[in-house]
């Protein structure tokens, strides 16, 4: 029944929650062990579930639900080469949530079209990572907010260019769940190795740790 069942044992999560069950099994990938390596029962896997940023924005096709989400991107954005799942030349980097709690009011729409995609670094930490790591591609730099001490971001041509590099070279996939906390740090406790670009609660590996440290003295050093 994929990752649901694999990752939290059978009769223990009400596999009915899953609002896209299909994800979850009716797709051509047919992976149905943990001898099948990685997230290939992370649910965000089949081809045809990969969006691209600008239809994504402009169909606004993401429910305001509670869930989680995936972001493939076909450019390793200077992280190392690892055994990442991959989906058709579409590397899975990054898991994210949309409601922590049942009572939170964060959505799918809001988190990946909101913050991710017409946000800034300052409010979407996966934005905060991948400016960091493409600075120098980019020709970008961290600066302080007008009027703040801690808030930055990439100003905003800076933020456009790293729009137009997302919107080139990542896909999107999400599944409506209704406790998606508990699906993220299953799939980061067994898989955080092969999740580069998540830092929370994956820092027993070392590149996140990095990740970490690169952003922290890149922030420090902003003016």
């Amino acid at each position: 029944m994929g990752i649901l069942r694999w990752l939290f044992g059978k009769g223990k999560v009400d596999i009915s929650e899953a609002k896209s069950i299909n994800l979850l099994s009716n797709n051509k990938h047919k992976f149905i062990g943990p001898g099948c390596g990685y997230a290939k029962h992370f649910a965000l896997i089949c081809k045809e579930l990969l969006h691209d940023p600008a239809s994504i924005v402009k169909d606004h096709r993401i429910p305001p639900k509670h869930g989680v989400y995936g972001w493939y991107f076909d450019e390793l954005p200077n992280v190392p080469p690892n055994d990442y799942y991959n989906c058709d030349g579409w590397n899975l980097l990054y898991i994210g949530i949309a409601g922590k709690s049942a009572k939170s009011s964060q959505n799918l729409n809001e988190r990946i079209i909101n913050k991710h995609l017409m946000g800034n670094a300052d409010i979407s930490t996966l934005r905060f990572s991948l400016g960091c790591l493409l600075r120098d591609k980019l020709c970008i730099d961290l600066i302080r907010k007008e009027g703040t001490k801690e808030s930055v971001w990439f100003g905003e041509d800076g933020e456009k260019k790293l729009s137009l590099w997302i919107v080139e070279h990542a896909r999107i996939a999400w599944l409506e769940y209704s406790n998606p906390k508990e699906i993220e740090d299953a799939a980061i406790n067994i898989y955080g190795d092969v999740l580069p670009l998540n830092i929370e609660g994956n820092l027993k590996h070392k590149f996140p740790r990095q990740l970490r440290e690169l952003r922290t003295t890149l922030k420090n050093k902003a003016l």
